[in-house]
């Protein structure tokens, strides 16, 4: 199973990236990833306030740590993003054994 989480504020942004699937599935993830790594890396080459770290592990994980430094950040970085996180669960929907979608912020209001 491959989980995706989100965890955010206006401030910062946490997404993880982590496990396998089937081939074809596995594929699709990997490619939503590889363009939200690329995203972060060239929005935040382009903007001084912005930081992306990403950190990369050859056991399937990836972790992308946000700090947007500027409200306007979190809009312009954020309306990108949210087209990649629409696909993850896009695909969350169509394999829920395969893919989990997991957004903090569900998870804190339902405490």
């Amino acid at each position: 199973m491959t989980i995706i989480e989100s965890i955010g504020d206006r401030k910062t942004h946490d997404i993880t990236i982590m496990g396998h699937s089937t081939h074809d599935v596995c594929v699709a993830i990997s490619a939503l990833t590889n363009a939200l790594v690329q995203y972060a890396e060239e929005y935040s080459a382009k903007n001084s306030e912005f930081n992306a770290e990403i950190s990369r592990y050859e056991r399937g994980e990836v972790r992308i740590h946000i700090e947007y430094g500027h409200a306007l950040h979190f809009l312009y970085f954020g309306l990108g993003a949210a087209a990649i996180i629409a696909g993850f669960k896009l695909y969350e929907h169509n394999y829920p054994d395969e893919v989990k979608y997991v957004d903090a912020k569900q998870i804190k209001n339902s405490l």
